[in-house]
């Protein structure tokens, strides 16, 4: 191979891994004005993914054209390869979990945040717990204390009386200690259940 791969040349290659090589001589940007060309064994993957994408040299049109100048679409080359997308993640470049596949592959199926309503009390507790254990905090904890506060429902009058144990847990869950205090008084002043006393957030309060 010459030290620089020429139109000339690579185009008299039958080999796609160096048929386009020639494309990307000093074509890569680097810094605001510099260019280069990538090493050997890219050159070699960038020259291959031009046919695979379905693209074809003017100079190969013209080998299939009949003595009109006219081409018949069946005899144009077909595209092989396509970008398959993340299927987790931002579709940015810096996600490189983006692949290159057969172009008949199912493209990926997007993993979305789950609906936390679909899941039952106890459920969410352990989705609490996992991400309590990755290190996610409430934004409270997180960046200090808030500027303003929400009330949701159930509201302050909260009676633990009238719930399930995983009810008054995942209502206690997201309760400061005062609160809990109160919600543990009336629970031990009523049905003193022991899945809701004794849990170990709260326990000793």
């Amino acid at each position: 191979m010459p030290r620089i791969p020429t139109q000339q040349w690579c185009l008299a290659q039958e080999d796609p891994k160096k048929r386009h090589q020639w494309l990307f001589v000093g074509s890569m940007v680097y810094g605001a004005t510099a260019r280069y060309t990538p090493d050997d064994d890219s050159l070699e993957v960038l020259s291959e993914r031009i046919p695979e994408g379905g693209y074809v040299h003017v100079s190969d049109l013209h080998t299939l054209a009949d003595a009109d100048g006219n081409i018949h679409v069946s005899k144009l080359p077909v595209q092989t390869k396509k970008l398959k997308l993340p299927a987790m993640g931002q579709h940015h470049t810096l996600n490189n979990t983006s692949q290159w596949v057969d172009f008949d592959e199912p493209d990926s199926v997007p993993m979305v945040a789950q609906d936390m309503d679909a899941f039952t009390t106890e459920q969410n507790q352990v989705h609490f717990q996992q991400l309590l254990d990755k290190g996610f905090r409430p934004p409270e904890e997180a960046e200090g204390p808030a500027t303003a506060t929400v009330e949701t429902d159930p509201p302050k009058t909260f009676n633990p009386t009238e719930w399930t144990p995983s009810e008054v847990k995942g209502y206690l869950l997201g309760q400061d200690d005062t609160e809990r205090r109160r919600v543990l008084a009336l629970e031990m002043l009523g049905k003193r259940r022991d899945k809701i006393l004794n849990y170990p957030d709260w326990k000793g309060l």
